[in-house]
């Protein structure tokens, strides 16, 4: 979508690098080709300048664009040190971007420029190369605001300070109140208007309870820590203080992804519903699923079954977490059920020294004779079963890929499709990039992971034969071949839980075996996928759309 750039600058305030420069007094136009500008260029009140997709205007050591107009901006503009960017903001004409050493000066410029090049691009700023330090001209008044009016992210690479107020879209009417910025801050990296830390990424979100809007960070991994910790009875008050004041902040802000929460209780009028039936009497607990038959199944045709996997990584959660979905796809027509299955430790149990007396297959393993239960279940019913789909999230997500593309053929109903949100699809330390909290546990990465692949850091960090070859057992995406079957994948592009590596990666594997896949990129969401609500719901439908094709 194409960004005004005077929008840009009065949204992103401080953010605003703008670049252009050609002929003196040239008329605003349509740019054709890259260029690059020595003197000065003025966009006149009421005119336009063009940037196509592609073109780029380089503002020059000396250089000065004037902004009285509007700059359209689809490619990007470059202004470089020494250069100069001024423009009527709010009735005053100030400088935007100038030298460092005009800080505290009337000539006081938004961006000061100690060295290097500022790059604007349409719908991100980005300060490259050399330090860069964000100043807000003394003679603004200090109950100015810097406002956004559509969605932008503003990204502060290492060490760009800013002192400016900025404040996101409008969040307040049902059709603005999915709308987002994004501010995201690097090291050293900080807005001190804002509150805002350095190496965080903060949105712009409505409260429920006073229906403001504000700058939130959402703590992810601060949460998964806080559930394993309290259970365990683990007295860290300094690290349950950090973990606590981000959850209020951010369960109270409005509807995010709320579809787990909006789909209604199951009752006699949808079918019938029969919880904690044992798959393995070996053991007393996380041995059971819940099964949901709605009223249509039928009892002379075949019946497609969906398995729903909860996620917790490997260590947490409960069959009750995936009933939403059990419900929804119910209610559509299909067998569905949900499971709970054997847990490792959770994190802190494990750093205290506890240890799990079985691998990730005794997972599999769950997963398998579930399936086994289901059929036999179903068949004593009179329902006939002979296509099934599996759905899991997070670790569910892991194990559901795992199975269909490994297991399948144990499977005692025939697997046709499997779907995965934010499933991981490598054991390998290397696909966990951008990963936050596990590199926090002792260990790190390869500690972390080695607690569910039982193998110890170094191995983990240098597998022999044998050891690779374990890992590439346990990793779905080593699983893929010409004959797997038709996936859906839903994975979030700011992931720090399971990290950036797993979606690609999947992706290109069922590419190169040309195996029938649909790929849903949460742009905005961490792994809770908090912030693509409408992305989970196309998400859900293209579930359902191969339901029909492949279970029916």
């Amino acid at each position: 979508m194409k960004k005004k750039l005077l929008s840009l600058l009065l949204a992103m305030a401080m953010i605003l690098p703008v670049a252009m420069s050609t002929m003196a007094s040239a008329k605003a136009t349509t740019l054709t080709e890259s260029r690059t500008i020595t003197d000065t260029l003025t966009v006149k009140e009421g005119e336009t300048l063009t940037i196509p997709e592609g073109v780029v205007l380089t503002l020059a050591p000396g250089a000065v664009l004037n902004i009285d107009g509007d700059v359209d901006l689809q490619g990007k503009i470059k202004v470089q040190n020494g250069a100069k960017v001024t423009g009527n903001l709010y009735g005053m004409t100030k400088k935007l971007v100038g030298k460092a050493s005009d800080i505290g000066t009337k000539d006081a410029p938004v961006i000061a420029i100690a060295e290097g090049t500022v790059v604007l691009t349409a719908n991100k700023v980005l300060f490259r190369t050399g330090l860069y330090k964000m100043a807000r001209n003394a003679n603004f008044p200090d109950d100015v605001l810097w406002k956004t009016d559509h969605e932008v992210f503003l990204e502060y690479l290492d060490n760009v300070k800013v002192n400016v107020k900025i404040k996101g879209p409008k969040t307040d009417t049902e059709d603005t109140k999915y709308n987002y910025a994004k501010l995201e801050f690097h090291e050293g990296a900080t807005n001190s208007k804002l509150n805002c830390k350095s190496g965080k990424i903060y949105w712009w979100l409505r409260s429920r309870t006073d229906q403001k809007s504000s700058w939130m960070y959402f703590d992810y991994a601060a949460l998964l820590q806080i559930k394993h910790i309290i259970p365990n009875i683990i007295d860290d008050p300094s690290y349950l203080k950090a973990a606590a004041l981000t959850e209020p902040t951010w369960s109270d802000c409005m509807e995010v992804n709320n579809t787990s929460s909006t789909e209604p209780n199951w009752s006699s009028k949808d079918g019938t519903r029969i919880n904690d039936i044992v798959y393995d009497d070996s053991r007393d607990e996380e041995n059971s699923f819940d099964l949901f038959i709605p009223k249509s199944a039928s009892k002379t045709k075949t019946n497609g079954v969906m398995l729903f996997i909860h996620g917790g990584g490997w260590s947490d959660g409960e069959k009750s977490d995936m009933a939403y979905l059990a419900k929804r796809f119910a209610r559509k027509g299909y067998i569905t059920a949900t499971l709970d299955y054997r847990l490792f430790p959770t994190n802190v149990s494990y750093m205290l020294g506890s240890r799990a007396d079985f691998t990730m297959d005794a997972l599999m393993d769950d997963v398998n004779n579930c399936v086994k239960t289901i059929k036999s279940v179903l068949d004593e019913k009179g329902y006939p079963a002979e296509s099934l789909g599996l759905c899991g999230y997070s670790a569910g997500g892991h194990m559901a890929l795992l199975y269909a593309y490994r297991d399948a053929a144990k499977s005692a109903i025939p697997v046709k499709c499997v779907f995965s949100m934010c499933g991981p699809v490598d054991m390998h330390v290397k696909t966990y990039t951008g990963v936050e909290w596990a590199a926090d546990l002792p260990g790190g990465k390869e500690g972390y992971l080695g607690m569910y692949t039982s193998l110890s850091e170094e191995q983990m960090a240098n597998p022999t034969a044998e050891e690779e070859q374990w890992l590439q057992h346990l990793s779905p995406a080593y699983q893929v071949g010409a004959n797997s079957v038709p996936t859906v994948m839903l994975y979030g592009d700011y992931d720090r839980t399971i990290g950036l590596g797993h979606a690609p990666l999947l992706d290109s594997k069922l590419t190169q075996y040309g195996v029938t896949h649909e790929y849903y990129r949460a742009r905005k969401s961490d792994h809770p996928l908090e912030l693509d609500h409408q992305t989970v719901l196309d998400f859900m439908a293209a579930m359902e759309r191969y339901a029909n094709c492949y279970l029916k």
